[in-house]
This record gives C-alpha cells, sequence and structure tokens, in this order.
C-alpha cells in the first residue's frame, strides 16, 4: 500500500513540474533585447566599467542617479559628461559587433548653460572605422537656445550591414570654457531582429512596386504568424521571403541589397 502511495505522489509531483515549465514557456513573455554585445552598457554598475574616455582639463565624466536637473531614465545610473575646451570634447565610447538586422537603442539629454555665440554641442554617433556613419543625437546652444535643454530623448540605429562599430557620446564647449554644459547617456541596449524593422528596409529600398508589395506581404503574414505564436509558419513564409529575394538578385534587386534583405530574414528566423 505505501509503495503505491509513494508512486502516486512521485506522478503528481512529476505531473506538477511538467506543468509548471510549460506555463513558464507558454506564458513568459518574449524579450526583444539581444544579448548585450557591450559591457555595461546603462552604467547599471555604478561606473564607468566597459567604457572609453576621453576627458581634458577641467571636463568630466561621472556615473549618477541624477544631475544637471535630470534623474536616470533606465535603471539607476547613467553617464554624465561636462564639457571643457574650448572645442575639446569630452568623450565616451564602447565598441561592439552586430549582425543584420541588430538595432541598438538610447537615451541622451543636452543641457546648455551657455548662451550665443558660445555654441556649445553635443552629439551621440554611431562609427565604422572611427568613420561617423550616423549621427543619431545632437543638440546644441542654437538648437536649444540660451541656457535652453533637451528632455532625455530616445535614440536608434539599425544595422544593415554585419561587422563592428562604435557608440560615441561627446560634448564639448564652443569659443570659450568659462560655462559649462552638460549632456546625459542612459538606457543603452541591443535588440534582436525585429520584423517591423525588416519592412522598413524593403520600403526603404525603393525597389518596383510588385517587388516592394510581394515582399512585404510576406513579411505581414510572418508577423500575423508570430504574434499567434506560430513558429514555424513564420519562418516557412520567411523563406518564402528569402527565396523570393533570391531570385530577383541582380535583377531588381541588386545583389548587395538581395544579401542583406536575406541575412536579416535569416537572423530574425534563428532569433525566434
Amino acid at each position: 500500500m505505501m509503495k503505491q502511495q509513494l508512486f502516486k505522489y512521485s506522478k503528481l509531483i512529476v505531473t506538477m513540474l511538467i506543468i509548471t515549465l510549460i506555463v513558464l514557456t507558454v506564458v513568459s513573455p518574449e524579450n526583444s533585447f539581444a544579448a548585450s554585445q557591450l559591457t555595461n552598457p546603462s552604467f547599471e554598475m555604478g561606473d564607468l566599467s566597459g567604457w572609453n574616455t576621453y576627458i581634458p582639463a577641467g571636463g568630466s565624466i561621472q556615473v549618477v542617479t541624477n544631475g544637471a536637473d535630470f534623474d536616470a531614465v533606465e535603471g539607476s545610473y547613467f553617464a554624465l559628461l561636462k564639457t571643457n575646451g574650448p572645442s575639446t570634447y569630452t568623450t565616451i565610447s564602447q565598441s561592439f559587433s552586430v549582425e543584420v538586422g541588430d538595432k541598438i537603442t538610447g537615451w541622451a539629454f543636452f543641457n546648455a548653460a551657455d548662451y550665443m555665440p558660445y555654441n556649445d554641442n553635443t552629439q551621440v554617433s554611431i562609427k565604422s572605422n572611427n568613420t561617423v556613419i550616423a549621427t543619431v543625437f545632437e543638440a546644441s546652444v542654437a538648437s536649444v537656445g540660451d541656457y535652453g535643454q533637451t528632455p532625455w530623448t530616445s535614440w536608434e540605429y539599425l544595422f544593415t550591414t554585419a561587422g563592428t562599430y562604435t557608440v560615441e557620446a561627446r560634448i564639448a564647449n564652443e569659443g570659450d570654457s568659462v560655462v559649462d554644459s552638460f549632456m546625459g547617456l542612459d538606457g543603452v541596449m541591443f535588440h534582436i531582429p525585429d520584423i517591423e524593422d525588416l519592412a522598413t528596409v524593403v520600403t526603404g529600398l525603393s525597389l518596383p512596386q510588385d517587388i516592394e508589395d510581394g515582399l512585404l506581404d510576406k513579411v505581414k503574414a510572418a508577423q500575423a504568424a508570430l504574434d499567434r505564436g506560430k513558429t514555424t509558419p513564420a519562418t516557412n513564409i520567411l523563406n518564402a521571403f528569402i527565396n523570393q529575394v533570391e531570385a530577383q538578385r541582380g535583377k531588381k534587386i541588386t545583389d548587395e541589397d538581395a544579401t542583406m534583405l536575406i541575412s536579416f530574414a535569416q537572423n530574425i528566423i534563428a532569433s525566434n
């Protein structure tokens, strides 16, 4: 009798464990964030670990919970950069590797404690081989007005070419160094390839209308399948997207664009 009861209890425990695993698998929300290629991306270590800095005499970079009239927008900490110079940038940067379809996002602000004609300025840029390929945030005294400021402002960049890149934030005085301005950087994150971004890329290629429509139809159908939790149908639809692109390679789609679109779709498949 005791053996039968133990057997029943064992079966009950195993069943409960299986149900728990199923619930966790089905109910847990899908995380849209990729495993970060950055170290300490949002400064939640409370310091500048992982970041490269250049701080001119009189400038500063601090990791703070609040400063220059701002609180952290993500988590508890952010990087606060102060000018000096003039025309010498206080700079923070970090390099990372990406695949086609990866996206980096973050937040920045500018607080101008100066006035024209002393046009203190700041930028957040994405660089490849030390060349700026995109400026995702910029502000200056000229753009915000004397003693003006921006709010925390979101920025993003979508990578259509795999490789190694650098995100860089910088700020400088212009004209003199009597009065210092500030900029903040926070919430830097990577995101896995997203179907909505693939649709945006397709639309931006200015393809012949029939080709664009055919590709977008497949993208929308794959998105609908994923929204229903149907990964296999979504994969099949994205493979059909890849086949259509391949069929038009060198014809109505350039070889370079075809390679990018196929890599993008393949990375979406791999991430779902």
